[in-house]
């Protein structure tokens, strides 16, 4: 007889049980902080398996467990760090799979989910892994070839230099000092506006 490869993903599990719920958490951070990554500490109240009765829902094999009712879990603040990785996005989810809420007598925990806000940046602006900012020079400073600095997002100053005929509301681009592309090893690129 052929072996059912299949057969232990269907297999039943203990009697009762059910999957626990997924988790969702909201986490800000600010551009710079997506620039290097983070380590985030979260601490989230969920259900965790029920320590007198070790997630069985029962004592003794028979009798339900008066502290979590027969549920298998109870309610407690969870805290454990998370790695948020560079180049992070506005907007991003992420799973993290099996740290949500525990399951119903011995049932597989739910996942939980991070959502990823930025704050609004006092310089930059953000389009993707680009950056975009603004400065405003004397307009008898801009003739070709003087230089002048501005901010870069890895704290740094980066030297612009004033080309040929600019117009006020130009922008130059500065290779390779934007966002990293999230899971990556490429860079986004700086433009500068100059307005004068």
């Amino acid at each position: 007889m052929m072996e059912d490869r299949n057969a232990s993903r269907f297999a039943p599990g203990p009697e009762g049980s059910q999957r626990g719920g997924d988790v969702q958490y909201a986490i800000m951070f600010t551009l710079d902080e997506a620039f290097t990554g983070k380590t985030v500490q979260i601490e989230i109240p969920a259900l965790v398996s029920c320590p007198d009765c070790s997630g069985t829902g029962t004592v003794d094999s028979r009798n339900g467990c008066p502290s979590c009712s027969g549920q298998g879990r109870v309610s407690r603040q969870r805290n454990f760090s998370v790695e948020i990785p560079r180049g992070i996005e506005d907007g991003t989810r992420m799973r993290v799979g099996g740290e949500g809420e525990c399951g119903i007598r011995g049932g597989p925990a739910g996942d939980l989910y991070l959502f990823v806000s930025l704050a609004p940046h006092q310089v930059f602006q953000r389009h993707g892994a680009d950056l975009y900012c603004s400065v405003r020079i004397l307009k008898e400073f801009a003739t070709p070839g003087r230089e002048f600095e501005v901010r870069a997002i890895d704290n740094g100053r980066v030297t612009v230099k004033i080309p040929p005929d600019l117009k006020s509301g130009q922008r130059l681009r500065i290779p390779e000092k934007g966002m990293p592309v999230l899971n990556s090893s490429q860079t986004g690129d700086m433009y500068v506006e100059v307005l004068f």
